[in-house]
């Protein structure tokens, strides 16, 4: 038996708004992530740069999904990094 799923957070929730959106917020905190290493910040650093608290870059590390917005990621990307980042969503 296979499943055919298109978005693992479709096994989350019925609600395929609500997956796309857990599944760009899920991006974003892997890109912001990944910035933060590649740039070989520490957390004091990192959340200076981004204006927020470590422990809330402890949170982002961890993956604590559900305390972030599709909304609020996007501004914390741009304070540490210059990349344009475009999310097209085809529905098929």
């Amino acid at each position: 038996m296979s499943l055919n799923i298109k978005n693992i957070f479709d096994m989350a929730t019925q609600d395929s708004e609500q997956a796309l959106s857990l599944q760009t917020c899920s991006g974003l905190m892997i890109i912001i992530r990944d910035t933060i290493q590649s740039n070989d910040w520490l957390k004091p650093i990192a959340a200076e740069k981004m204006g927020v608290t470590q422990s809330f870059i402890l949170d982002l590390e961890n993956g604590y999904i559900e305390k972030f917005t599709t909304d609020q990621l996007p501004k914390y990307l741009n304070q540490i990094s210059s990349q344009l980042l475009l999310f097209i969503h085809i529905n098929c």
